[in-house]
């Protein structure tokens, strides 16, 4: 649906999206595209700024709003604040990173959720005085597709 949506606006590569937004569009293709069961937060809209190069453009997933919930505190942002929050971080980090832009600022954010993530996973699945993951503790019989799944659970027992 979203690729009909796409094509309807002659939007089928990243610069013909571009110019569709430029064209004064961009309300439209929104709208259109958040519409869209599955599609009604906006993040898919946003991604596809910033992969047409937008660099003003902030998709607040998880990792981000919870990023921002971190660092404000508090338990849940809205991905509205999230983004706003992310582009005056920007603005001011700006004065130390001149090349620093809000959609680059979002991606150092998710990379950094994500090591993370990475981090704790691993921590928790090491065994005492061992450096190395816990092989047997990891495996799984799910089959092939048990990385879909999500995170595997830790034991350490």
């Amino acid at each position: 649906m979203v690729c009909r949506i796409l094509r309807h606006y002659g939007a089928e590569t990243f610069a013909t999206f571009r110019r569709a937004l430029e064209s004064g569009q961009r309300d439209d293709l929104r709208r259109a595209i958040t519409a869209v069961r599955g599609q009604g937060t906006g993040l898919s809209f946003n991604y596809l700024l910033i992969l047409s190069g937008d660099t003003n453009a902030v998709k607040a997933d998880r990792m981000v709003t919870r990023f921002v919930a971190d660092a404000l505190g508090v338990r849940n942002v809205k991905p509205e604040l999230c983004e706003r929050l992310v582009r005056e971080a920007s603005a001011i980090l700006r004065t130390e990173y001149p090349k620093l832009t809000p959609s680059l600022l979002d991606h150092a954010i998710w990379k950094y959720q994500r090591a993370q993530e990475e981090t704790a996973q691993t921590a928790c699945c090491r065994l005492p005085g061992n450096d190395q993951p816990s092989e047997s503790k990891l495996g799984s019989n799910l089959g092939p597709d048990a990385d879909k799944l999500g995170p595997k659970p830790c034991t350490t027992t």
